[in-house]
């Protein structure tokens, strides 16, 4: 089978030990990773795109590479320690681990949105924002269309700004057509 698209990716964390209301947590882990692997094999991306927080994008990353779809990352901030400390780190050591296994194996190298550190919730939605547009980009060199999927419990996307609810916003408004993976569907909790 022939490539059909470039693949931009977003979706939610797994959830921090203190998370009130849970939205990914580590039980359904298995199942997302299933249903990751199976959209990525029936849109059989050329390319895939993503950024590297543990939960959603560490999996689909892995799931990528796993079906040897070449794999470009792409982070909020350059300085990888403060990027670990919000985004991987609390989930566990293993995390740390499989952030950097994908990192050595995708393609060099790492893209960063901006140089040094965090300085606002602004640099989450920039990277999605870069996410899209690279994708848009490397669709328009391949001459192929640009898709998202997202990872997310629609019920509980927040008001927050950077996060998956921004993919999501931004593919509505670029009219990029999405495939979307439901966490409430997984858990149980519709």
């Amino acid at each position: 089978m022939s490539a059909s698209c470039v693949l931009a990716f977003a979706g939610h964390m797994i959830d921090r030990p203190d998370r009130a209301t849970p939205r990914f947590p580590k039980r359904v882990e298995a199942q997302v990773r299933d249903h990751i692997r199976h959209a990525l094999q029936t849109l059989i991306p050329a390319m895939a795109v993503v950024s590297g927080a543990c939960g959603g994008d560490l999996i689909f990353a892995e799931e990528a590479l796993r079906l040897g779809i070449p794999l470009h990352v792409i982070l909020p901030f350059a300085d990888r320690d403060e990027f670990l400390g919000m985004s991987v780190a609390y989930a566990g050591s293993t995390w740390i681990k499989r952030f950097d296994a994908v990192c050595e194996r995708a393609i060099q190298p790492v893209l960063f949105v901006k140089s040094g550190g965090y300085t606002g919730d602004d640099n989450f939605e920039a990277n999605q924002r870069v996410l899209l547009f690279f994708g848009l980009g490397m669709a328009r060199v391949l001459q192929m269309p640009v898709m998202g999927l997202v990872l997310c419990d629609r019920r509980q996307l927040g008001s927050e700004r950077g996060g998956t609810r921004s993919f999501l916003e931004m593919c509505h408004d670029l009219q990029i057509p999405h495939y979307a993976i439901d966490l409430s569907e997984l858990t149980g909790d519709n």
